[in-house]
């Protein structure tokens, strides 16, 4: 069965009709998908809501890990919001973000970045990108035009 452990990190401004065509398209390569994310609004809760939309054929198991933030302005309490009985979601206790962010890189097997434009040194969602680059995790970039590298 072809699994896959994937951390997502991602501005907060949600993500485009593109950005998620792509996801859904290399999702459904696996079979089972376990999906960590931080719980905030905009591409975090964006995935979740997709991932409970209308189960898809493939992957057939999905297994969506919540790793909250402390600070609760950002917070899209998915768990509370997306309720299903068809999807194991399992919640961490909160972190403070860049100590989240370093434990979604290290609970996966690649990282899934949903940035909103080129790398900035003031940003989250590419200091997730440095640091899962940094420990020798694939990093796939999901382009607002929808390319992948």
């Amino acid at each position: 069965m072809k699994e896959l452990i994937i951390g997502i990190t991602s501005s907060r401004d949600g993500f485009t009709e593109k950005q998620k065509e792509a996801f859904l398209s290399l999702l459904s390569q696996y079979e089972v998908v376990e999906v960590h994310h931080g719980d905030c609004v905009g591409v975090d809760e964006g995935i979740h809501q997709t991932l409970l939309d209308g189960k898809k054929e493939t992957p057939k198991i999905i297994r969506i890990h919540i790793h909250p933030p402390t600070d609760l302005k950002q917070r899209a309490f998915c768990q509370k919001k997306y309720e299903t009985k068809d999807v194991l979601v399992h919640s961490y206790a909160k972190e403070e973000y860049l100590k989240r962010n370093q434990a979604i890189v290290m609970a996966t097997n690649e990282l899934w970045a949903f940035p909103s434009g080129p790398e900035k040194q003031r940003s989250g969602t590419w200091a997730t990108i440095r640091f899962a680059r940094k420990t020798g995790k694939p990093v796939k970039l999901f382009w607002p035009d929808g390319r992948v590298e």
